[in-house]
């Protein structure tokens, strides 16, 4: 049986959160998942991507801004990207300026 090495795409996550401090209930929440392009010296042939360790590299960060009166909101952005082990480097760079990016925009939209 010949084995079949299938690249999965990278994932971005982006949650969030409005809760009550008093009771710590979350009144309002909201999660998006989407495709991330996983940039180009990440994509080798497969034959390459065998004889190599497969690993995934995650990042992620999150704010949290009072809203007063015992309230407030989390912005959370996580990304997750299968790589092969040497490019453990790179594809971290990467997926770090990618959330922070995100999460600038997501509390950028939440102070507004």
């Amino acid at each position: 049986m010949a084995l079949k090495l299938v690249k999965k795409p990278a994932t971005g996550t982006t949650t969030k959160q409005i809760i009550d401090k008093k009771s710590k209930e979350i009144i309002a929440e909201d999660n998006t998942q989407e495709p991330v392009a996983v940039p180009e010296e990440t994509t080798k042939p497969v034959k390459e991507a065998v004889s190599s360790q497969l690993c995934e590299v995650g990042v992620e960060a999150s704010y949290t801004h009072n809203l007063g009166n015992y309230q407030s909101a989390r912005v959370q952005v996580s990304l997750r990207i299968p790589c092969q082990h040497a490019e453990i480097d790179a594809v971290y760079e990467y997926g770090q300026e990618w959330v922070n990016h995100r999460l600038s925009k997501m509390v950028e939209d939440l102070q507004a």
